[in-house]
Formats: structure tokens, sequence, C-alpha cells
């Protein structure tokens, strides 16, 4: 099976000293009992609809197909494919030491927040007609984050705290943390401050988007900092964590 936590969305990395050091939570995640859920499941279902909706009507703009390939040393950790338009991401990962794959889909938002991600996940074993062993649906909404969490054993719905405007975060996705860069990027801004939630473990943390020069930035995410080329409108071109000796290329 995959991991049994109750928000299973990413294969932690953990680093040579044996210490996973992505998050530095900024609140504790908490279980909400049904009696106080701040979305209930009619209105996750509601907005997702809306949500689909202004997608089919508004994704006229270009889409862009790009990859990310991520090694560790000379080991493949992650490779990713990512399709984006200017209203939403799609892609797949594939974790090949983990022996997992997922996919998910954003919605974005003309405020460039990301209201709904859903990612399914399978083992990399399973054939592509089986069904998603897990499946989960994430709607942020203010400073809350409500989470369907699907699996053979049925639905567990959480709420969590989190920051208005918090952006997504999959660990070792790029296509994830180019929400980020390209949030920065429009802001145009030295420094950009932006709240990440972690799907992997339902914690929020403040991270920094800093520009340096004009093709590179670095993100930097409690004790972790990536050091990327990014185009001009926030795109990864490639990069990576190098006091975790982790790489990245655009492919």
């Amino acid at each position: 099976m995959l991991s049994a936590r109750p928000c299973y969305l990413g294969t932690d990395f953990v680093p040579s000293g044996g210490k996973n050091t992505d998050f530095t939570p900024t609140q504790t995640p908490r279980l909400m009992r049904s009696s106080t859920l701040l979305l209930s499941v009619a209105a996750i279902a509601t907005l997702s609809s809306s949500l689909h909706a202004q997608t089919r009507a508004d994704s006229a703009g270009a889409t862009v197909l790009s990859g990310f390939v991520v090694l560790h040393n000379s080991d493949t950790v992650a490779v990713e494919s990512v399709s984006r338009t200017p209203t939403e991401v799609t892609g797949t990962i594939r974790f090949p030491v983990k022996g997992e794959r997922m996919t998910y889909h954003l919605v974005i938002a003309p405020d460039e927040t990301t209201p709904l991600v859903e990612v399914s996940a399978w083992r990399l074993s399973d054939p592509e007609s089986r069904p998603a062993r897990q499946q989960t649906r994430i709607i942020f909404k203010a400073d809350s984050v409500a989470i369907d969490d699907i699996t053979s054993n049925g639905m567990t719905t959480l709420v969590y705290p989190t920051m208005e405007g918090a952006v997504p975060y999959l660990n070792l996705s790029f296509g994830f943390l180019e929400q980020a860069t390209m949030r920065a990027a429009h802001l145009a801004r030295d420094t950009t401050t932006v709240p990440f939630f972690s799907l992997a473990g339902g914690q929020t943390a403040f991270g920094t988007v800093q520009r340096i020069g004009a093709d590179s930035a670095s993100v930097t995410l409690g004790q972790v900092q990536f050091r990327l080329q990014v185009g001009p409108e926030g795109q990864i071109q490639g990069g990576g964590i190098p006091a975790q000796q982790i790489t990245v290329s655009r492919r």
C-alpha cells in the first residue's frame, strides 16, 4: 500500500543527514470534526464544478509542454511531464526509487492563486488501465484547506489551517514549485514572500523567492535553498538544491 498518512501526496526526499528539513510549520495541522468543517463535501463539489467550468471557458491561451528530470548525484529520483495553460496545469511525475507514479491537475484562478488541486497515485508497476490507488482533491478557500482523500478504505475529509494565497507544494515537483517562481516574476519584486502548503504533510511554511539578475532566482523554504535558472515569466529552466546534491534540468 501507499503511505497511510492522511494527507499522502508526495515522496519526501530525506537528505544525507537523515532529517527531512523541507518544512518548518507555521501552524500545527489539525483535523476538524464534521460539525466544524469549513467546507462540506457538497460545497467542495459545487466549487469544483465551478472551477472546471471556468477552466473550460478561459483556457484559450497557448499550452506550454515541458518536463523536468531530477537527479540526486547521478541517480534519477523524479521524472516529470507538465502541460501548462493560463488557467490550469496538469502533469505526471514518476519516482523510480520509491516505485510510485502520480498525476496532478491544478486550476489557476485569475489572481494566480490555486483554488483546486487534484492528485492521483499508483505504484510504478501498476498497469496504465488500473484505477488509482489513491485520489485526493484539495480545495483552498481563504485561510483553510479542505482535503478529500479516497482510497480502497473509503473517503476521509480533513480541513487544515493555512495562509490565504498559499502555493501548494509537492516535494520534488518543479511543476508545483514553478507556481511560486512565476508568481514572483509577475509581481516583479526583488524578494517575494510566499506561503507554501505541503501536500505531503498538511503543513504551511513561509518561503522566499529572490531574484538574482535577469535569469536566476533562489527559493528558500525552511532550511532548503533552491538555486534556479528562470525564464522571463518565471519558468524554471534548471538548477537544483546544491546542499543536497540535487540537480534539475528542463526538457
